[in-house]
């Protein structure tokens, strides 16, 4: 299994060779988890797109970047342009960190623009979407559970983890 890009989770089927003009090229197949009816074809020599590629996650890996996220900033890019570059470096990267951080600045500008009777703009709404998405099917795949279920067992972990610190702190 590996991560493709802002495809998410794929069964790396294995490498095909196929003719175009006189010259037989190899090829990755793909198939995403989400989409069994979809099949990927990414040229073994194009570096631009075997870069794409990354290893999904471990269990311990995901609970290890939940654990984490609580401590991580988010910022909020002001200029809808740049917003939308970073936004869309984050989710064909390989960052989940960046990912999670995303996503909880997104949700934050949301609760913002709610609280004044405003929307999440388009593109933004679309950018959350697609990082939810990556996110927890990723997530659900490392950890053998349902999509449904990851931001229960999200919630779940940071709460342990803040219970953690707090008998650390009691600790010391």
């Amino acid at each position: 299994m590996v991560r493709y890009g802002s495809d998410g989770v794929c069964n790396l089927v294995g490498v095909i060779q196929r003719r175009f003009d006189k010259s037989v090229l190899e090829y990755y197949h793909l198939k995403p988890v989400g989409e069994p009816k979809s099949d990927i074809f990414i040229p073994v020599n194009n570096e631009a797109l075997t870069s794409k590629l990354y290893k999904v996650l471990t269990a311990d890996e995901v609970i290890a970047i939940i654990r984490e996220a609580p401590n991580t900033d988010t910022i909020w890019i002001e200029n809808d342009r740049l917003r939308a570059e970073r936004y869309k470096e984050v989710i064909s990267g390989s960052d989940r960190t960046a990912l999670i951080q995303m996503i909880r600045a997104l949700y934050s500008r949301r609760q913002t623009q709610q609280s004044s009777k405003k929307n999440l703009r388009a593109p933004d709404q679309q950018f959350l979407k697609n990082a939810e998405k990556l996110l927890y099917d990723e997530f659900a795949y490392a950890l053998g559970i349902e999509r449904e279920m990851v931001l229960q067992f999200i919630f779940e972990q940071i709460e342990l983890s803040d219970s953690s610190d707090i008998s650390n702190l009691n600790e010391e």
